[in-house]
């Protein structure tokens, strides 16, 4: 409970931030550019080189098809 006010003046800004579209959008395009690889995605590839010694599967292409193209119909927020 000590960090309450500090959540609630972040939530705050937050709201603000949300409310200013454009703002928010740019706000969350710098964020997912800055973002790294997460670290499942290493611990499950570390896994899969050194304990199971597994290499990756590509998809079948004509699901990967469907699944692009079912994604596509309700991808609403695509630009251009």
């Amino acid at each position: 409970m000590k960090d309450l006010r500090s959540y609630y003046e972040t939530q705050k800004k937050v709201e603000t931030l949300f409310l200013q579209p454009n703002l928010w959008a740019e706000t969350v395009l710098h964020n997912m550019a800055a973002m790294g690889p997460f670290s499942s995605d290493h611990a499950i590839q570390t896994y899969a080189n050194t304990i199971w010694q597994i290499e990756p599967c590509p998809p079948d292409p004509q699901t990967l098809a469907h699944v692009r193209e079912e994604y596509a119909e309700h991808d609403s927020c695509r630009i251009g």
